[in-house]
Formats: C-alpha cells, sequence, structure tokens
C-alpha cells in the first residue's frame, strides 16, 4: 500500500495469488481483483485466471470465489452502482501468434453475488478506460495492433458512440480523472482529453512506460509502476513518479496529424 502523504509504501500480509494482465477494483472498502493471465506450476503454460480475490481493507481478510464466467486478460472494468462490469480482453494466443479477442460485457452484481452477460461491445478488444457518471469511456485498445478510437458506451440505454480519435494509437494505456480531464498515458506521452469539448492534446514527457499506474490528486500526476521495451524484452519498473498539472501549461505540445 502506498501513502501518497508520507511516500512511504507498507506490505499487508496477505498473498495474492500471481496473475498479470488483471483488473484491480474498489468498492466499499474492499477490493476485487479479477481477470488476467496465471503460469502453470513449471512456468510453461499461461492459463487465464478463474477466480475474484476480495480482500477486505478494515478487516484484513483475503476471500477467493472461484467464479468468474469473464476470463480475459488486459479487460476494462469498473465499478457502478454496487456493481461490478467487464469488458473485452484477450481469452488465448493461437498457434501463429495471433489472438482471439472477446467482445463480451459481464455485470456482477455485488449485492446478490450473481454475474450477468450485459451485452457486447462493436469490436473485440484490449483496452482500458473511465466512468464517469453512467457512461464508459474507452481509449484505443489492442487488437493485433494499437487503436486510437474513443468510445463511449451508456449503461443505462446500452448505446455505443464513437466520439473521435486520439493523436497518438495506444494498447492498455495508464488513465486517470481530474476535473474536466482525463490524463492518458503510454510511451513517453501523456495525452489530455476534455470530457466535455472532445479537444484532445498530447505532450512528451522523458518516461517510456507502459501499462504503469496513474493516479491524479490534488495538482499531480503520479506514475506508478509499469514496465519499458529494450533489447532484453520488457523491463519492469518500480518507480514512483510525479507529473505537476501546472507543467502543461508550459509545456510544447506535440502537434501532428491524427491517424
Amino acid at each position: 500500500v502506498y501513502d501518497i502523504i508520507s511516500n512511504t509504501w507498507t506490505i499487508i500480509n496477505k498473498k495474492l495469488r500471481e496473475r498479470a494482465y488483471h483488473s484491480a477494483l474498489y468498492n466499499d472498502g474492499k477490493i476485487y481483483v479479477m481477470g488476467g493471465k496465471r503460469f502453470s506450476t513449471n512456468r510453461k503454460i499461461e492459463y487465464l485466471d478463474e477466480t475474484v480475490e476480495i480482500y477486505d481493507i478494515h478487516r484484513d481478510t483475503l476471500l477467493t470465489d472461484p467464479v468468474n464466467p469473464h476470463q480475459a486478460a488486459s479487460a476494462a472494468a469498473f465499478v457502478y452502482d454496487d456493481k461490478l462490469i467487464v469488458m473485452g480482453g484477450s481469452t488465448y494466443r493461437i498457434e501463429n501468434g495471433w489472438q482471439k479477442y472477446s467482445d463480451k460485457i459481464h455485470m456482477l452484481d455485488l449485492k446478490e453475488g450473481v454475474w450477468y452477460e450485459a451485452g457486447k461491445m462493436p469490436l473485440g478488444m484490449e483496452t482500458n478506460g473511465i466512468l464517469v457518471g453512467h457512461t464508459v469511456f474507452l481509449f484505443g485498445g489492442y487488437r493485433q495492433r494499437t487503436l486510437s478510437d474513443i468510445l463511449t458506451y451508456d449503461l443505462i440505454t446500452g448505446l455505443w458512440r464513437k466520439r473521435g480519435k486520439l493523436w497518438f494509437s495506444v494498447g492498455k494505456a495508464a488513465l486517470a480523472r481530474g476535473g474536466d480531464k482525463v490524463y492518458i498515458l503510454e510511451n513517453g506521452v501523456i495525452q489530455v482529453y476534455n470530457l466535455y469539448t472532445n479537444e484532445i492534446k498530447a505532450y512528451q514527457i522523458d518516461l517510456k512506460l507502459r501499462e504503469g499506474g496513474l493516479y491524479c490528486t490534488d495538482d499531480k500526476l503520479i506514475i506508478v509502476g509499469g514496465y519499458s521495451e529494450g533489447i532484453d524484452g520488457k523491463l519492469g519498473d518500480a518507480g514512483v513518479y510525479e507529473v505537476r498539472l501546472s507543467d502543461f501549461s508550459r509545456t510544447e505540445l506535440h502537434l501532428i496529424n491524427r491517424e
């Protein structure tokens, strides 16, 4: 657990399952960890994880629910009205290297403890997004290549809408909301999307990380972990970095044509 104010880490004495490309959601004092991939015992075969782990922060207890119908890696996941909503992700990689992608949307009612099918996406993909009111915003994604579309999904009407395109295509970007803006970080570029004007700006930073955590608090963005790509493959990064929001006003924009 990272304390932003004191800049200190605390290790909790509970052991979660080893998994990657999963989701972790907070609701009412509990953290729900679901999806992603895990290794076989000999660490040669990857499996989709079939469980939901539930950590109660106040009681310091960890429960494992063996039922998760949305078994996928790099899916988008949200908390909405005491429900967990999961959409998309990749399901497996076939021999020629091409992946299969899910277009399904599942919902877990936390009060009833029951899963429901809740619709379909226009296109199956790995992706990430944020929830604003009753509207899901998806930014880019990955389907054999990185994507640049900005899509919205209305949880009440079930309608999908294309809002525009990012300056830079992204796979599963780190996202954070601050007021009327969404900050989108991937591979050395922060894109800033205005929720109300639909305007997009892009800024280059000297931090080429992918799939880290991004959080907006007070006057700064906090970047936690992720990985960079080097000659030897993916290199994990255990750092914590800060970007002050005031820096954007005096940073030169990266102006290029949209794809």
